[in-house]
């Protein structure tokens, strides 16, 4: 085994060497995104044109609560919230029609235990050097604490908002009361 391994290690260098300083060079390029992509502190994926997951890092799969394997066999559309699936395909058809380069959108997951949380989604198309589209890569942050913060500040504004009426009416009436008896 030492010596296979030996072999290989060995062979390997002779085909960087034979590839020289551009092949050596894409393989460092290759690692740093492939190190990047995995260690980053959000979800990252990359999606075929097809809406499969092709690949995608750590933290998307702690974020969707899945297995890398049970991520890879699903969809985009699959986590999508049912009613963020049509805004987010129209920019998806957009982007392979070439409209825009890259959007951005906040919209709603489904994960594995069925919790929905919220994303802010970064989505560009990949194109070769022909410029046919290759695939997605997409950048998902996790924004449910934000969208839950903002929801109960609208609600206690709502509530706030509620008070005021009610006691704006009550001190209108007590006024009209209150003026009519000094009239009398």
């Amino acid at each position: 085994e030492a010596e296979l391994d030996r072999l290989r290690l060995a062979s390997e260098q002779a085909a960087r060497v034979a590839a020289g300083p551009a092949a050596e060079a894409l393989r460092q390029s290759e690692e740093r995104f492939r190190t990047a992509f995995d260690h980053a502190p959000i979800g990252m994926d990359l999606v075929g044109l097809d809406g499969r997951f092709l690949q995608v890092n750590a933290a998307l799969c702690e974020l969707m609560g899945y297995s890398e394997q049970e991520m890879l066999a699903r969809t985009f559309q699959d986590i999508t919230y049912p009613d963020d699936q049509q805004e987010d395909l129209a920019l998806v058809n957009r982007l392979l029609a070439g409209e825009i380069a890259s959007f951005q959108m906040e919209k709603r997951y489904v994960r594995k235990d069925g919790q929905i949380i919220w994303g802010r989604v970064n989505s560009s198309l990949v194109r070769d050097q022909q410029g046919t589209p290759l695939y997605f890569l997409g950048q998902i942050e996790n924004i449910t604490a934000r969208v839950r913060a903002e929801e109960e500040l609208r609600a206690a504004l709502d509530d706030a908002q509620a008070a005021n009426r009610a006691k704006g009416a009550f001190l209108g009436l007590d006024l009209t009361h209150t003026r009519g008896d000094l009239f009398r």
